[in-house]
């Protein structure tokens, strides 16, 4: 497959100044696999992810899904002047309830300045939300996250997110 874009969205990429979004490619790929890795603690992933691991789940599950007109997920890498620093995007998406929850996961070492990461988090968010509510005409949209990332959950709620409820882990 070379035509590496969710046909359900107008355009290959979305953009907010220098940042963009836009479906993952190949060469996203590895750099995605090791920031899981770097960041296990943070995500429902139970062991590590091999490259082959991380091939075989793009190539079976995730890019067949860009030529749908309802995926169950829209994965995108989060770049930054053409420079991929993060991805993300729509996950468990329901389209007859029209929601989805959000996934978002930076580079683990721009994680470590506040700031950044508080201004990276909000653009990608600018561009999630017009995919979410402009582009695919959903009326929610919900995260989760694990109770001690308490900067991440801050950010969230700045940016619109409400809690909703606290589960233990």
């Amino acid at each position: 497959m070379n035509n590496f874009y969710y046909k359900c969205l107008p355009h290959k990429e979305i953009n907010f100044g220098t940042f963009k979004l836009e479906a993952v490619k190949p060469e996203d790929i590895e750099v995605i696999r090791i920031w899981r890795n770097n960041q296990i603690s943070f995500l429902r992933q139970k062991k590590t992810i091999t490259k082959i691991d991380q091939i075989n789940y793009f190539e079976k599950v995730i890019w067949p899904r860009y030529k749908l007109n309802n995926p169950s997920e829209i994965l995108l890498s989060f770049k930054k002047s053409n420079t991929i620093i993060g991805y993300g995007g729509l996950v468990h998406i329901d389209w007859e309830g029209l929601s989805a929850e959000s996934s978002f996961l930076l580079n683990h070492k721009i994680d470590v300045n506040e700031i950044k990461y508080k201004d990276y988090m909000n653009s990608f968010f600018q561009l999630l939300f017009k995919i979410a509510f402009n582009y695919l005409n959903l009326r929610k949209l919900s995260s989760e996250t694990f109770i001690e990332r308490i900067i991440h959950i801050k950010y969230l709620e700045d940016i619109g997110f409400k809690r909703q409820k606290i589960q233990p882990n």
